[in-house]
C-alpha cells in the first residue's frame, strides 16, 4: 500500500508536462455512471463529500503528530468529495457492463499512472490545472479488483512536492 501511495504522490510530477485540454474528459460523466449502477445488486458506493471531510479532517487534526502529517492534511484542503465504488459482488453482466461504460469514458481521460504488479493494474486518470500548479479529480481503477476511487477536488502540485521531500528524508 506504501508503494501505491508513494506511486501517486509521485505520479503529480509527471502531470505539468500533460495537455489537460487536450481532451475531453468530464469527472460528471463518471459521477453519472456510479450513480447510475448504485442501485444495482453487488454493487457498494460510499460518497463522502466536503462535510463528512471536514469531519475527518477536524479528528486527523486532532491526531496529527508531527510535521509529516500536517503536510499530509493539508492535501486535503481542496478536496470536496471522495467517491469508492466496489462491484466485486455484483453479477458478472453487471461488472461487464459497467467496465465496457467506464472503459468508454475513461479514454477521453488523460491516464497519468499505471502499475502493472501481480496480475493486476492500478490506473491512475487526472488533469492538471492549464498552469500545471495542481491536479484535478483523480480517479483509481482497479478493474481486476472492481474498485474505482474518485477524488474529486484539487491538489497543489506544491504541497505535494513538500509531501515527497519529506517522506524522501
Amino acid at each position: 500500500m506504501k508503494r501505491i501511495i508513494f506511486a501517486v504522490l509521485m505520479l503529480t510530477f509527471l502531470m505539468p508536462s500533460a495537455s489537460a485540454g487536450e481532451r475531453k474528459f468530464k469527472t460528471r460523466d463518471v459521477i453519472r455512471l456510479v450513480n447510475e449502477f448504485k442501485s444495482e445488486e453487488g454493487f457498494d458506493v460510499v460518497s463522502v463529500g466536503s462535510f463528512g471531510l471536514g469531519l475527518v479532517k477536524m479528528v486527523a487534526k486532532l491526531e496529527a503528530d508531527d510535521e509529516e502529517d500536517r503536510q499530509a492534511l493539508k492535501l486535503l484542503d481542496n478536496i470536496n468529495k471522495v467517491v469508492v465504488v466496489e462491484y466485486e459482488e455484483a453479477s458478472d453482466a453487471s461488472r461487464k457492463a459497467f467496465d465496457s461504460r467506464l472503459g468508454h469514458i475513461l479514454e477521453n481521460a488523460e491516464k497519468v499512472l499505471e502499475v502493472k504488479e501481480d496480475g493486476e493494474n492500478l490506473n491512475i486518470y487526472g488533469t492538471s490545472a492549464d498552469d500545471g500548479g495542481s491536479i484535478d479529480d483523480l480517479m483509481i481503477y482497479v478493474q481486476e479488483d472492481c474498485t474505482l476511487i474518485c477524488i474529486l477536488g484539487s491538489v497543489s502540485m506544491e504541497d505535494i512536492a513538500s509531501l515527497v521531500e519529506m517522506t524522501n528524508e
